[in-house]
């Protein structure tokens, strides 16, 4: 079915579909897996002669492509294989997983994201106030990070005004921590672009700060996903 050479192509277009062939518990996974793409609202190209080189995948293969890359245009494939870790000596463990191009990914990526080279990096930029800001500057460095929002802090002990001057090159966000927010159990989010300054619960924003910030762009193209899915 992968076959390029054009005396393959005769045979493959007459080829059943495997969509055709399914058994009925293939049939409903994959139903339920269209479903949850739907959901997710990703948009997704059904391809029955979608194949894999390795034969120990299972149901369903998958391929994610870029719009940007002419005729060879995917960034990376894979599929499930929940025989896998069975057939290697282990315990039955569904699997599913990928490989992609560096270059091609890099290639995309680069696109979009040197559109703005002067766009800030950073979602926050930690700004300690005094020895007790430093100290809990590390603590909510850390959650930030978990919480997968890009942010760094000060580790230089410089001042506040050279302090926010980097935060305003780097960050969509400074988020101050003085003895004043400290002892009320808060801190102060500043939008560096708007200039707009609030009061918030320390706890509170720690528990869900993407709830608190602006997103940070994807360079400045529009033209919606660059990444259609393809599914077989």
């Amino acid at each position: 079915l992968d076959c390029k050479e054009p005396q393959c192509q005769g045979a493959i277009a007459e080829a059943p579909k495997s969509l055709d062939h399914l058994c009925q518990k293939c049939r409903a996974h994959f139903e339920e897996l269209l479903s949850f793409l739907r959901d997710l609202g990703l948009a997704y190209e059904l391809d029955p002669r979608l194949v894999r080189g390795i034969d120990y995948y299972t149901r369903t293969v998958f391929e994610l492509c870029s719009r940007e890359l002419g005729a060879q245009d995917a960034l990376l494939g894979g599929g499930r294989y929940d025989d896998l870790v069975e057939l290697l000596g282990g315990p039955p463990t569904p699997g599913v997983g990928f490989a992609g191009g560096m270059e091609r990914l890099v290639l995309v990526l680069s696109q979009h994201l040197t559109a703005n080279p002067d766009a800030p990096d950073l979602d926050v930029y930690v700004v300690p106030i005094g020895d007790e800001g430093r100290r809990k500057a590390l603590e909510v460095l850390a959650r930030l990070r978990r919480a997968g929002v890009a942010a760094d802090l000060d580790y230089m002990g410089r001042s506040l005004r050279k302090v926010m001057s980097v935060a305003a090159r780097r960050a969509r966000h400074a988020l101050l921590l003085g003895p004043d927010e400290l002892a009320q159990g808060a801190l102060t989010l500043k939008d560096l672009a708007s200039g707009e300054s609030q009061t918030l619960s320390l706890a509170e924003f720690l528990a869900d700060p993407r709830a608190f910030l602006s997103p940070l762009p994807f360079g400045e193209k529009g033209g919606g996903d660059p990444f259609p899915r393809k599914t077989g």
